[in-house]
């Protein structure tokens, strides 16, 4: 059946609602996760306009979802309650991603304004990064960020297709990379995430799916390939877990592969639908150190939340 097909399929069986007709699991054929909940916005008459970035943030047991449309953060319990937003009155212009650190601080990525805003734990701002100032020819364009367990602040510069790390003073620490398809070159960064050993992922829609990187910007190694088969065909996003298991969001496939630290595939998670435990067009994930995955779909407008085996364990390697 093509993927037209399936997806009438689908969208039928969720209208209609024929007894007897099994859920579609976003976890394949074997339980790596069970489905939780979802959201599709702050209340039901506040929906998701154009999400576009998630985090967890354990440190205050909330998880927070951007809209760029709406130009707000808006922050949820880890069991799917809306608590509030920040945003709305002015306070953001264009807000395309979000991180949080260890401390519970709020990272916020603005495009046309060029600066990375920081909001503490309550919610005050608590300064910025100005990333114009960064390159003399002021051609900076933000995107997806991420902060090391170091606090150090790793920002994707879509603009001049690098990375951009900044210590815990907010000065520019190093950058690297360029245009290109070689080793430590990219087409399209789309994201950014780092491991416990302070490694750098760097997710590429169009060049190499993913390298990796030392703390000094040295690159290691690739993970994924562009096979129909078994690639990335659109890698979109990305997260590590507390194994420093790989998650890598496929837009294209509406799945996520879920690699091991030297890159070998370890499974796939999601196929395509608009029913709950179906993945319509992912754009990111994160996964918090319970082994709850929190999956936000661009497609769908909405967040899904899955829980993993207890106790959350290092996936292994299949035969």
């Amino acid at each position: 059946m093509s993927r037209k097909g399936l997806f009438a399929a689908l969208t039928l069986v969720a209208m209609i609602g024929l007894p007897g007709t099994p859920c579609f699991s976003a976890v394949g054929s074997d339980d790596l996760a069970k489905f939780a909940y979802t959201v599709n916005g702050f209340k039901a008459d506040m929906r998701f306009r154009a999400p576009t970035s998630l985090a967890v943030d354990q440190n205050s047991n909330l998880v927070y979802v951007c809209d760029l449309e709406d130009r707000v953060i808006s922050a949820f319990s880890l069991q799917g309650s809306a608590k509030f937003r920040i945003g709305g009155k002015g306070e953001l212009e264009d807000p395309v991603a979000i991180a949080v650190d260890r401390n519970g601080n709020l990272y916020v990525s603005e495009r046309r304004a060029r600066k990375i805003k920081i909001f503490d734990s309550r919610n005050n701002p608590f300064g910025e990064i100005d990333l114009a100032e960064v390159e003399e020819s002021g051609k900076v364009q933000p995107g997806r960020l991420t902060v090391t367990r170091d606090g150090e602040i790793v920002v994707v510069d879509q603009a001049n297709q690098q990375i951009l790390v900044f210590d815990k003073q907010r000065k520019l620490k190093l950058k690297f990379g360029k245009i290109g398809d070689r080793p430590g070159e990219f087409r399209t960064i789309e994201d950014v995430a780092a491991d416990r050993q302070g490694r750098i992922y760097v997710v590429d829609s169009s060049g190499i799916p993913v390298q990796v990187f030392d703390k000094t910007g040295a690159y290691i190694s690739r993970i994924g390939s562009r096979s129909e088969v078994d690639g990335l065909l659109q890698p979109v996003a990305l997260a590590t877990d507390r194994f420093d298991q790989l998650w890598v969001v496929d837009s294209v496939e509406h799945n996520i592969r879920i690699y091991d630290r030297i890159g070998f595939l370890l499974r796939t998670f999601g196929e395509y639908g608009m029913t709950e435990r179906s993945l319509f067009y992912p754009i990111d994930v994160d996964v918090d150190s319970l082994g709850r995955v929190y999956v936000l779909e661009r497609g769908s407008r909405r967040m899904q939340v899955f829980e993993l085996a207890s106790p959350y364990q290092p996936i292994p390697r299949s035969r």
